[in-house]
């Protein structure tokens, strides 16, 4: 059995299906051409992205901020630990890199903005 899906975004798949490796090499070649007519009729994945903005680069994106330097981390309101630097979707913040009891992570968290020097 072949399925064919075809992807809004590009990425165009085919997918076999066998009961046996004989009759895989048999029908690979089959497949691969079917995908190959896809993706030179279609265009991959790349070039349906760069059809969609007409031609326009895509926008560079800017590095992620420096961690702030701070002389110590702040502790954990919970544990009293220091906590760990990290860098988040939004930025940098502080977290508590200890489990209670259950085993789930604390969650106690403080803006790294607030504490930077």
């Amino acid at each position: 059995m072949i399925e064919l899906y075809l992807s809004s975004d590009g990425k165009h798949t085919v997918h076999i299906s066998v009961e046996t490796p004989e009759e895989l090499n048999r029908i690979l070649p089959v497949g691969r051409n079917l995908y190959e007519g896809i993706v030179a009729s279609y265009g991959s994945k790349p070039e349906m992205w760069q059809k969609a903005m007409n031609g326009k680069p895509a926008e560079r994106q800017l590095p992620p901020p420096m961690a702030p330097a701070t002389a110590q981390p702040p502790l954990c309101p919970v544990h009293g630990q220091p906590m760990h630097l990290r860098q988040g979707k939004k930025g940098y913040f502080w977290s508590c890199s200890r489990k209670d009891q259950f085993g789930n992570w604390c969650t106690q968290t403080i803006n790294a903005a607030t504490t930077a020097p």
